[in-house]
């Protein structure tokens, strides 16, 4: 989750993003949900001010590398992401049954590929990403039963 904090035209506004999926926002403003839906994500670059430098060298001959996550809510029903990033690939679809360990979903995140699993056996209730989906840390990625 992400909080920020707005100022438009004199009045304060605390926004805490709850969800974010390819088709809708939840978020508290000002301790009360709303709910919005997406319809274009656009992709703009990133501010100079907000870009972080990199030493060129240490990555100069690196494509791509995999890591593999277990991730999931306390409850053990969902599949969250770990991290904020892409994603790439979805392995999985409604009603397949999965097993814990499983790889269901692939995650790109600051150029390395994470290999997300399952965190237990069960059935794929819903996949709320879509490949190409950018994800905030701790969003809901799949829903299991």
């Amino acid at each position: 989750m992400r909080m920020y904090k707005f100022s438009i035209n004199n009045k304060n506004y605390d926004v805490k993003i709850t969800n974010f999926s390819s088709k809708q926002v939840t978020a508290e403003v000002n301790g009360q949900e709303r709910t919005v839906s997406i319809r274009e994500i656009v992709r703009l670059g990133v501010p100079k001010d907000l870009q972080k430098t990199t030493t060129t060298s240490r990555i100069a001959n690196t494509t791509s590398v995999s890591s593999s996550c277990s991730v999931g809510a306390a409850s053990g029903n969902s599949v969250n992401s770990p991290i904020p990033g892409q994603v790439k690939l979805v392995l999985v679809k409604s009603g397949d049954a999965v097993n814990a360990g499983q790889k269901v979903l692939i995650l790109e995140a600051m150029k390395l590929e994470n290999e997300i699993n399952a965190t237990q056996d069960g059935i794929v209730k819903n996949v709320l990403v879509s490949e190409g989906d950018t994800v905030i840390q701790d969003q809901i990625l799949i829903e299991m039963e």
